[in-house]
């Protein structure tokens, strides 16, 4: 019985030794300051959105998981509580509008910025869904 116990005992602290690494270590990681970043790779919006229809595979190996610059006309703006969304719409495809679409940072200072200008702005490129190429965590370059 003994023997049990101290199996019993072991593995008990076997698993809060793991608990505490993945809390630490992965749930409680940093997350990067996007607002800080510096963008690695700089083009037009209308570029970018060429390149994903073009070659997919090519441009999610040059542009995924990189804070890119883009520039452009900024065509649409949208709000749903706290979050602020800019499209670049370059095309109309058969399910609606097609482009650039960049979900803002929420403490992001946006209240002088309107549609139909042009602008210059980084985000996180996350990927293109066959309709929209996605950025998250935009800000605007001033």
């Amino acid at each position: 019985m003994k023997k049990w116990i101290k199996i019993l005992a072991v593995l008990t602290v076997i698993g809060i030794a793991a608990a505490t690494y993945v809390y630490v270590f992965v749930y409680n990681k940093a997350h990067p300051d996007y607002a800080q970043l510096e963008p690695k790779i700089s083009l037009t919006a209308e570029n970018c959105f060429t390149t994903f229809r073009v070659n997919e595979a090519e441009a999610n190996e040059r542009f995924i998981g990189k804070m890119i610059q883009l520039s452009g006309h900024l065509t649409q703006i949208e709000h749903s509580g706290d979050q602020t969304i800019f499209y670049f719409i370059l095309s109309e495809g058969m399910f609606g509008n097609e482009g650039v679409r960049v979900s803002m940072i929420p403490d992001e200072k946006l209240s002088n910025i309107t549609a139909g200008h042009s602008i210059t702005l980084k985000g996180f490129c996350t990927g293109y869904n066959q309709t929209d190429v996605i950025l998250e965590h935009g800000s605007v370059i001033y």
